[in-house]
């Protein structure tokens, strides 16, 4: 049998303190998972149709949106929770810059265009946002990165070429 404390490392992860890229991960996750939740309750399953910002109905904290919307961010909600869980913050972070970089473009271009059948209902508080969804995701990359001690400065050993043979002269 396998001693308690030698165990096979679930103890150990599981005691491995939380970094701040990981906590904010996860209050990220925790955010865009009850907008969409919260989103979908009162636009739906009903269509895909989205609700405009100006009513009252239908919307989250005037963000308006459609069901489309709300289940794009339930997904990002859930993935982001379930990285932060994971140690997978950076990945997550890195994930995150795409989406929501590719969000963004689209929120830009749909209201540039003001589509009236525009299928996920985007409205500037939702381009606020996914651009606070972007900054949040580049500062997760940045201090998981940071944690890992992967940029330049961050490593007492950086500089010294250990790893590389000296020749003698």
């Amino acid at each position: 049998m396998m001693d308690e404390r030698q165990g096979d490392g679930r103890h150990e992860r599981a005691a491995a303190p939380r970094s701040p890229a990981r906590w904010l991960c996860a209050a990220l996750g925790a955010v865009l998972l009850v907008l969409g939740v919260v989103g979908l309750v009162q636009s739906g399953l009903d269509g895909f149709a989205s609700t405009p910002a100006s009513t009252a109905e239908g919307t989250v904290g005037g963000l308006g949106g459609s069901t489309l919307l709300n289940l794009v961010h339930i997904g990002l909600g859930l993935l982001a929770l379930l990285a932060a869980l994971r140690k997978a913050a950076r990945i997550a972070g890195l994930f995150g810059c795409l989406v929501f970089t590719a969000l963004l473009a689209y929120d830009i271009v749909a209201l540039i265009d003001n589509a009236p059948g525009e299928p996920a209902g985007v409205h500037t508080p939702i381009l606020v946002v996914h651009g606070v969804g972007l900054l949040a995701s580049i500062a997760i990359a940045w201090l998981e990165g940071r944690a890992d001690g992967d940029y330049a400065g961050d490593r007492a050993d950086r500089g010294t070429n250990k790893d590389i043979p000296r020749h003698a002269d």
